[in-house]
């Protein structure tokens, strides 16, 4: 009964170590983005980041960078965590003061990583000119906000919300179809009202897609 009793513990204390380490490994790494779209760094760069987006000063520490928002809650396999990281996989981003206005900085825990959201933001955002840099970063300041980890349940545009609307239409289009024709962001941003912009509401991109079809 003792020795039952023994081999029962061991075999829980067993079960309970496995389950800790699978939930502290490393997030795989997101592929199936065309690296070629950007400018990868090495694989071997030990401090690599991405700077997403950049705007000029009259747009303030706490511009929202929803075009940025949008395409990561489109494809939601980067793992954002809010501290710098070491892990590969795992993302930090914040908006820093840069140059002679802001800009939104990626650091991520390994290179490829860094190189795919690049990659990723190019894809779906396709105005967009990410930069992937290794080491230091000229012209970079101080952090002047925090960029959220994405929540579903907060990150749908609300009403009124057409910037933001446009991006999530844009993205899920092209998330779901990467031979969308031609930018869907620009055309929605340059006559709104034409477009279905309630859409943007639903939770997945397949229901967005699925709802802009309907006549």
């Amino acid at each position: 009964m003792q020795r039952a009793t023994f081999t029962a513990l061991v075999l829980l204390t067993l079960g309970s170590t496995a389950t800790a380490c699978q939930d502290k490994r490393a997030p795989e790494l997101v592929t199936g983005y065309d690296l070629t779209l950007i400018e990868p760094i090495s694989g071997d760069c030990g401090s690599p980041s991405v700077i997403l987006s950049s705007v000029s000063q009259s747009f303030g520490p706490a511009y929202a960078y929803s075009n940025s928002r949008q395409a990561l809650l489109a494809d939601q396999r980067f793992r954002l965590v809010d501290h710098e990281s070491t892990t590969a996989g795992e993302v930090y981003i914040a908006a820093h003061a840069y140059n002679d206005g802001y800009a939104l900085i990626a650091r991520c825990g390994d290179a490829a990583t860094c190189n795919h959201l690049a990659a990723m933001h190019k894809t779906l955002v396709r105005s967009s000119r990410p930069q992937v840099l290794c080491g230091s970063m000229p012209g970079l300041g101080a952090q002047v906000a925090a960029f959220r980890p994405i929540d579903p349940s907060k990150d749908l545009p609300g009403s009124g919300k057409a910037a933001a609307a446009c991006a999530r239409l844009s993205a899920c289009q092209i998330v779901t179809n990467r031979a969308t024709p031609d930018d869907p962001l620009l055309a929605c941003l340059k006559e709104p009202e034409k477009f279905k912009l309630d859409c943007a509401k639903r939770p997945s991109c397949a229901e967005v897609v699925t709802c802009l079809q309907q006549p």
